[in-house]
Parts: C-alpha cells; structure tokens; sequence
C-alpha cells in the first residue's frame, strides 16, 4: 500500500491520501464507521439523560403531591377536631336540658379551636371597621352619609374577609362612609 503526502488539512495536521481508488474507499469506509460508532454513542448518551431528566420529574412531582397530601390531611384532621366539638354542641342543644349559658361556653371554645387551626395554617384577618376603603381586599356593599367621618372609611364590617399569605382568600364586606 503506497500513499503519499498531501500537503497541509485544515487543522494544520498532514492529510495522508491512499495510492489507490480502493485504498481510498477503505479509507473512507473506516472514518464512515467511526462517525457512525460516535454519533450511536452520542445517541445512546442523550437517551440516558433524557431518561436520567424524566425521571427526576416523575421523583419531583411525587414528592410534591406528598408533601401537599401531607398538608391537607394535617388540615382536615384540625377540622374534624371542630366538627366533633360543633356534633357535641347540636347534641346538646337537642337534649331537654339546656343551660344556654354552657352552650355558648363550648361554641366559643369550637370557634376558638377553629380559629387557632386557621391561624397556623397561615390564614389572618383582614382589618376592616375603621379602615380606608381599598377594593383589593375590601368589597363594598353599601354606603352610609357620614359626615363625622373621612370619605371612604369603612363603618362596619359585615362579613370578614381573609388572606392565606400574600393571597386574597376573600375580601371583607363592608359598608363606607360618604360626604352626601
């Protein structure tokens, strides 16, 4: 097999050419069959970690349905700790002996007990009565004319509005206060 030099490639290294026409398609069959090899590796290396990716999402996502299942159950037993407490009371209140005064004792306690458990659940009132009307948490209903009061400030609170963190859960209802 004879070959000779020709000259410089591109990359600066010496380009050998095969003497003959069939030393020259062996030539190109090799470089054909180690490209070949290269890109089934390549091939073979993006399926592993498109494979390695989809399953660290399946992992991701399960991890959080977990964790969102864990928080609601935490939150349903709270309330069902509030639905025993309301049973006891309608009980009560059916039975021929009913001492008012014990049955508000227990509906303040349920309401406590239910307020404590949306409290750490990270729910917080929205201050209302007394307040600047602000229609991002605030929803009027009526207006009352005041005019010992500020235009726009909030007279009553007719129903309490709540926020869970950041987010508005629901706006108080409230009546304000007019010049006219």
């Amino acid at each position: 097999m004879e070959t000779t030099i020709d000259g410089n490639g591109a990359d600066g290294a010496e380009v050998v050419v095969p003497a003959t026409p069939e030393e020259h398609i062996a030539h190109l069959e090799a470089e054909l069959a180690a490209a070949r090899d290269l890109a089934a590796k390549a091939e073979k290396d993006v399926l592993y970690v498109r494979a390695d990716f989809e399953n660290s999402r399946k992992r991701l996502q399960q991890s959080y349905s977990d964790q969102a299942r864990r928080q609601q159950k935490g939150l349903l037993g709270k309330m069902l700790a509030v639905l025993d407490n309301l049973d006891r009371a309608v009980a009560y209140g059916e039975s021929s002996a009913v001492d008012a005064e014990r049955m508000m004792q227990g509906v303040r306690l349920t309401h406590s007990l239910l307020r404590d458990a949306l409290v750490a659940e990270g729910v917080k009132e929205i201050a209302a009565t007394g307040e600047m009307f602000d229609p991002a948490v605030h929803e009027a209903i009526a207006s009352e004319v005041a005019p010992d009061r500020p235009d726009g400030q909030i007279i009553a609170e007719l129903q309490r509005g709540y926020r869970f963190g950041d987010e508005l859960l629901r706006p108080s209802l409230v009546r304000v206060a007019t010049r006219e």
